[in-house]
């Protein structure tokens, strides 16, 4: 892993620059997004993203999947953090960050890189693959996930774009291992044997009937999406293209 950028560095003007942006959105729909996934479980907000829960008992092999990645990441998130000890941005600034009551326990780790956008980009990872056709929404919400991490000030831009550094290495060698493709294979089946489709439909009807505004995931609001995930009354849903 590169070492982050030093306060003095050219390219600190960046991470700068987001930490502020960041904080300026706080109290939109993108900021009360960013601040909802930062108390969810990874599982939960991906099993929005998929149409179907992952749970190890209704799930297990695509849950067993996701966490095999995970727990390596966990590992070498510990041990580059341990290394480079860099500061959180709202410790840094000592300024409080957009879920204060939280502050004192996230003061006692560093941030880079980010633990919870590298396992994000896991699942994202893995899901991809076991759903090629919905890799491009999937992508797009890790991205998303990972720039909440930013709005909220527990980490910097670089420390997530390390984050996605570090899961996409672990990743590549997950793939070499024997056991991967079969597990990938049992994961597939495993979707296949719940029917998404009724899922989705519930789940897009309900969005349709609230007259309220859509925002796209960057927080822009957006008149009549044809497809991807979009944020309505602080709450995600995906839209298809009718076939």
């Amino acid at each position: 892993m590169p070492e982050p950028p030093k306060l003095s560095d050219a390219t600190f003007f960046d991470d700068f620059y987001y930490y502020q942006w960041g904080k300026s959105v706080r109290d939109t729909e993108l900021g009360k997004l960013a601040i909802e996934h930062d108390a969810a479980e990874l599982v939960d907000v991906y099993s929005d993203i998929i149409g179907i829960d992952i749970t190890p008992e209704g799930t297990p092999e695509i849950y067993k999947l996701c966490q095999w990645l995970c727990n390596d990441i966990q590992k070498e998130n510990t041990h580059t953090r341990n290394h480079f000890k860099r500061t959180r941005p709202f410790v840094q600034f000592n300024e409080p960050s957009a879920i204060p009551e939280n502050d004192e326990d996230k003061r006692q780790s560093w941030g880079y890189p980010s633990g919870h956008v590298a396992r994000s980009y896991a699942y994202a990872l893995a899901l991809s693959c076991m759903l090629p056709e919905k890799s491009a929404e999937i992508m797009d919400f890790a991205d998303s996930y990972a720039l909440g991490r930013v709005i909220c000030g527990h980490h910097y831009k670089s420390d997530t774009d390390a984050s996605l550094r570090l899961a996409t290495t672990v990743f590549s060698a997950a793939i070499g291992r024997p056991t991967f493709i079969p597990q990938l294979e049992k994961a597939v089946k495993g979707y296949g044997e719940k029917t998404i489709a009724v899922g989705v439909k519930a789940v897009n009807e309900e969005a349709q009937q609230v007259e309220t505004p859509i925002y796209d995931l960057t927080g822009r609001k957006t008149g009549d999406p044809k497809a991807g995930i979009f944020i309505r009354n602080g709450r995600k849903f995906l839209r298809l293209l009718s076939r």
